[in-house]
């Protein structure tokens, strides 16, 4: 499979959860929002510009998921100059120079009119190459006349613009000092999202022990949703079979009220797994106003005791029973769920209570 990063392929996405697909989605919002500010730059200095500013376009330019999991159709950025003029540029972001081909879907480089695919002439592609650390700027035109057209396995034997390496490095070649940072950054970020996400996977290796056990020993268990642990354990078998309750939002509320300050970190990312799954169970949309503002005290609640959970060296402040790294996992994995449903209360459900976040 091509190692560029092309996150959540439309032939899988709907075998995964919305957790995963959204874990894959911040992953490429990840790369796109450190290299804003080194685009807009580079394009300041090419175009004699000094107040072109480049932004995020398309639907995840506020949220980097949505709740029906299409793929994004529209460009990553859009420039405007002094004038107000607009330009639009396609992020690539490849994590190895080694490909036998570039690949290009067709709908990004093109139009279909009339049988033909009309390449745009109000974009470019944006490409980075991560281990050589540079870049290029590439017009669908160039594109289109110097490609050939192939099926990509890894996109499902779709038919795409593959272009030859040899071919291609003749116009990504450029070098920046902004990039090598800027890589650097992307990773370290990519490494903590990684490092958060693997406390789920325990959690779930630990579920699937406790019921092969019981199994094992033919003993009758019990899962009782009186606890955060046992309504926990409720909510992840749910979303691992994709089953969603009936009663979400009841069971959203009665979620939020489990909160309290004497939860250990390994509680409260349990709980705040259990709200994430809750409240995107359902269209965001048709939340009730009991539950808004029961999940609006939750977040705000829960947001304040993360970063009061932090000491200035970055480690977390101890806890009966639970190691110090396992604090720092729950905790980050706590900040990242929050940080996405903090991103939809306010962008979707227009909470005035809760702010977007910002980087």
């Amino acid at each position: 499979m091509s190692n560029k990063i092309t996150y959540a392929q439309s032939s899988d996405i709907k075998s995964r959860t919305f957790q995963e697909y959204r874990y894959d989605m911040k992953r490429k919002a990840i790369a796109e929002l450190e290299f804003l500010p080194v685009l807009e730059n580079i394009l300041r200095k090419e175009k004699n510009d000094k107040y072109l500013v480049v932004e995020k376009y398309g639907v995840d330019s506020k949220l980097w998921f949505v709740q029906d999991r299409k793929i994004n159709s529209k460009p990553d950025y859009v420039t405007k100059n002094k004038d107000g003029e607009k330009f639009y540029y396609e992020f690539q972001y490849a994590k190895k120079d080694n490909l036998d081909f570039f690949d290009f879907k067709e709908a990004k480089v093109g139009k279909k009119y009339q049988g033909e695919r009309i390449p745009y002439n109000d974009r470019e592609f944006f490409y980075v190459i991560q281990p050589k650390k540079v870049y290029g700027f590439l017009s669908p035109s160039w594109i289109a006349e110097h490609a050939e057209k192939g099926v990509v396995p890894a996109w499902g034997n779709r038919v795409a613009y593959r272009v030859k390496p040899e071919t291609f490095f003749l116009v990504v070649n450029n070098k920046s000092k902004d990039i090598d940072k800027t890589i650097l950054d992307i990773e370290k970020k990519l490494n903590l999202l990684e490092f958060q996400k693997l406390f789920l996977v325990k959690e779930i290796q630990k579920l699937s022990t406790f019921l092969q056990q019981s199994v094992d020993r033919k003993e009758i268990f019990k899962i009782a949703p009186t606890t955060v642990l046992g309504f926990f354990k409720i909510c992840l078998l749910l979303n691992k079979m994709q089953e969603k309750p009936k009663n979400a939002g009841v069971w959203l509320v009665y979620a939020c009220s489990f909160f309290a300050e004497s939860l250990s970190s390994v509680d409260l990312a349990r709980l705040t797994f259990c709200i994430d799954f809750l409240y995107f169970s359902d269209d965001c949309n048709n939340i009730q106003n009991n539950e808004l503002s029961s999940l609006e005290d939750f977040v705000l609640e829960s947001i304040n005791r993360t970063k009061n959970n932090f000491q200035s060296d970055g480690s977390c402040l101890p806890e009966p029973h639970v190691a110090p790294v396992d604090a720092i996992q729950a905790t980050l994995f706590s900040l990242n769920l929050l940080e996405d449903i903090s991103q939809c209360l306010h962008y979707v459900n227009r909470s005035v209570k809760i702010k977007p976040i910002k980087n």
